[in-house]
Order: C-alpha cells, then structure tokens, then sequence
C-alpha cells in the first residue's frame, strides 16, 4: 500500500457505536483506527479537545472531520448516496 492510499481514522475508542462504525467500514476499505485515547495526538495534528468532538481522517496531507470525514469514508467506501446524504445535512 502507497502512502497515498492509506486512511488514518482518530475516533472514539470508548463509544460503542464509533467502534461498530468503524468495524463496519473496515469491511470494504483498507484503513488504520486509532482510539484517540491511545495515540500521540500531535503526530497528526489534532488536539483532545478536537478528537473529543468528532471522528477525524487523515489522508495523504487533507485532514477531514464530524460529517466531512463520515461522508469521506462512505463515499470511499462504495456509499455515495448516504455519503451525499450525510453532506447535505452538514454538520451533527
């Protein structure tokens, strides 16, 4: 895998439905997740108050978060009309 296609994913470890989420997205698409209480935030970036409020991913240099990353990876994923859907509704 090219350093180009690899998908970083800073979520919740904790939330339930962020590790099913996670789990579920895995099934089609090749990423690393990462609980964000088990990583050095600063490598990517991000500060606890950031990673707290919403998912982030990381991709090549583009950082993306709350529905920008989940349409993100449900687009990549094979999804794009909830990925259509999810943008249209903007931020939850």
């Amino acid at each position: 895998m090219t350093s180009q296609n690899l998908i970083v994913v800073i979520y919740d470890g904790q939330c339930r439905f962020c590790k099913a989420s996670v789990d579920w997205v895995k099934q089609k698409l090749h990423l690393t997740a990462i609980p964000f209480q088990q990583t050095e935030l600063h490598q990517f970036g991000l500060t606890y108050d950031q990673v707290s409020k919403s998912v982030h991913v990381i991709v090549e240099s583009q950082t993306y978060s709350s529905s920008t990353a989940v349409a993100y990876l449900l687009k990549r994923r094979g999804n794009r009309f909830i990925a259509v859907l999810i943008t249209a509704s903007g931020p939850f």
